[in-house]
Parts: structure tokens; sequence; C-alpha cells
């Protein structure tokens, strides 16, 4: 069986291959979030996601892993938030 999408055919092991690929991303943040916490592990999720996914340049990638960073640092101090930590004590704001 054939998927179409947007006019075009997609093989059926095509689709779940990017589904099991999205969904082994999904449980590895989980994964890490549950190891290193929350901010560090989206902060290295945007910088891999941009790299390897949208195909981006490193330089590019760090930025918007450190904008990432610097918005989760602002609004956990704006609004007295305490993300998840890890279960490596890193600290604030990496943990």
């Amino acid at each position: 069986m054939d998927w179409i999408a947007y006019g075009h055919i997609i093989q059926t092991s095509k689709v779940r291959k990017r589904f099991g690929f999205y969904i082994g991303i999904i449980l590895s943040v989980y994964l890490f979030i549950y190891l290193i916490g929350y901010p560090l592990t989206m902060t290295l999720f945007i910088c891999l996601f941009y790299r390897l996914i949208a195909k981006a340049k490193w330089s590019i990638s760090i930025v918007a892993g450190c904008a990432g960073f610097g918005f989760l640092a602002m609004t956990s101090h704006l609004l007295s938030m305490e993300w998840p930590e890890g279960l490596l004590k890193l600290p604030w704001p990496l943990g």
C-alpha cells in the first residue's frame, strides 16, 4: 500500500522509516531530559536539529541553540520557573 501526500506517492516502507526516525528522536529527547535536564537538552536538540535535519551550517545551528537557551533562561528568570533537573546535577542555568 502506498501513501499519497501532496500529490506524491510515497512507499509504505519509507513512511515507516521516517515514522520510526521521528519517534526515535522524541524518545531520545525524553531520555536526555531525564539524564541532563530540560534546558541543556533543548539546546542540544535545537543545535542538532538545525544541523542534521535542516542542513544548516554549524554556526547557524550554534546561534539558534544559544538563542533557545537564552530564551529558556530568560523565561525561567522572569516567571520564576524551575525546569526539570536530570540525574546529572549541573549548575544553573545548565541543569
